[in-house]
């Protein structure tokens, strides 16, 4: 009866030491957090425009935790895809992007840091204008037909190290959808 009280207790501790490991991965896990919005040319959050307005994109990235995430061409904490801020018809049809390029700077850099306990917004407004610009690593060298009246949906994924800090990364899929009107 000893031996079984002794394996037991064994056991139970053993299931008490997995679960705070699980726990500290959500803390990691937890270290980067994504928003989408869009935002009127004065940065106001919306959802309908009117006929001929710009429809600005917004994607919020917060590093929450103690460390410097990277993103950029391979091997970073943050991989966007080339299908960033996508837009879509109602029913299903890619309309275009609103950005021309991504990592247009020519300088040969691998990748980009967004520093610790930080918030970087990237941002592309569909048409140009001089109230917004393209935010890095986005860029933008020409007009977009203004969206005409409808319904739309922007849909993209990005990949992002779920073990922000540690030197193995384990990417995992993060996918963004917002509908929106314009009347």
């Amino acid at each position: 009866m000893k031996k079984l009280f002794y394996f037991y207790s064994i056991f139970i501790a053993v299931s008490f030491l997995s679960c705070s490991d699980e726990t500290s991965n959500e803390e990691i896990d937890d270290a980067i957090s994504f928003s989408l919005q869009l935002c009127n040319i004065d940065g106001n959050a919306e959802n309908v425009f009117k006929s001929g307005d710009n429809v600005v994109f917004d994607l919020i990235i917060t590093n929450n935790s103690d460390y410097d995430i990277s993103y950029g061409l391979n091997n970073t904490d943050i991989d966007f895809g080339d299908d960033l801020f996508c837009v879509y018809s109602e029913a299903g049809s890619c309309i275009g992007l609103p950005w021309t390029g991504m990592y247009c700077e020519y300088t040969g850099q691998k990748s980009f840091i967004i520093p610790a306990n930080t918030v970087k917004h990237i941002y592309c407004p569909w048409n140009l204008c001089d109230e917004v610009t393209c935010s890095h690593p986005l860029c933008k060298a020409e007009n977009k037909e203004p969206l005409p009246v409808g319904e739309y949906f922007t849909k993209f994924s990005i990949k992002v190290n779920k073990k922000v800090g540690l030197s193995k990364k384990l990417m995992t899929t993060k996918s963004f959808h917002i509908h929106f009107k314009v009347q």
